[in-house]
């Protein structure tokens, strides 16, 4: 076995599961709503569930945040930067999200990237010349950028004390990973200036690519947690303190726009 391999092995044997309430409105009687016909979660198959009084489905059972962190600081936290840094014109389109976001707040001079990966918002942000700052639980991408000047912080949203209000927050690829969607939404708010803007882009369940392919998505991943209705994500947003000014639909991604009021 090599050393990556008794890594995995023993991270897997550590896992801490747990059988969530809902954390959007707190109903601790989630329906069944489907299983992977594949063993790719962590060995099992991955089991959603569906809260009957808001719609947020869920991954339940699910490895605890703890456990997250703690693959997310050590296994395949390096590759997955690299992967991230790589792809292909991932830094034009992050700059054009945040030209997107920019005009609705023309004068925004700062951004706050939640769960900012490889950092590839912050270092368009920053040619843009904008003042960034992210956060992320991977650990070498946090210490790759660091080593480059920006402020990035190693911790889960819910988790970070900050003083500092934004002009401008993104939060792309994030909130289908956070096993609190609902209170990193409300972080975001408390955190965005008055009259600040939030770009939001993740995964939907009416998307063209989930009604083709059901239980065999490949977005239905052991490291998504949460999905989401077009509806119940807005209604997520709203609740959180913000008010949706332009949705985009595409086959499978929805993209978000919302204000502080």
């Amino acid at each position: 076995m090599s050393e990556i391999d008794r890594e995995v092995y023993e991270w897997q044997r550590s896992i801490v599961w747990e059988t969530p309430p809902c954390n959007y409105c707190g109903c601790a009687t989630p329906v069944f709503y489907l299983e992977t016909p594949d063993r790719r979660f962590h060995g099992k198959p991955l089991r959603l569930v569906r809260c009957p009084k808001c719609g947020l489905i869920y991954a339940s059972p699910r490895p605890s945040t703890a456990s997250y962190v703690a693959v997310y600081r050590t296994l395949w936290a390096e590759e997955s930067r690299r992967f991230k840094y790589e792809r292909p014109a991932v830094e034009t389109w992050h700059r054009d999200v945040i030209l997107r976001a920019k005009k609705h707040k023309p004068d925004a001079r700062t951004l706050f990237d939640v769960g900012t990966g490889a950092g590839t918002i912050l270092i368009a942000g920053r040619r843009l010349g904008i003042r960034v700052a992210g956060n992320d639980i991977n650990k070498p991408a946090i210490d790759w950028l660091r080593a480059r000047g920006y402020t990035v912080y190693n911790l889960p949203t819910v988790e970070l004390v900050l003083d500092t209000r934004y002009d401008l927050v993104t939060c792309l690829d994030y909130i289908e990973h956070t096993n609190t969607p609902f209170d990193d939404l409300k972080w975001i708010a408390t955190h965005l200036k008055e009259d600040g803007v939030l770009y939001l882009k993740t995964m939907y369940m009416e998307s063209e690519v989930y009604r083709r392919e059901g239980a065999k998505w490949s977005l239905l991943s052991g490291f998504h947690t949460h999905y989401f209705s077009k509806n119940v994500l807005l209604s997520m947003v709203r609740d959180a303190g913000l008010e949706t000014i332009w949705t985009q639909l595409d086959p499978e991604i929805i993209h978000i726009i919302a204000r502080k009021p």
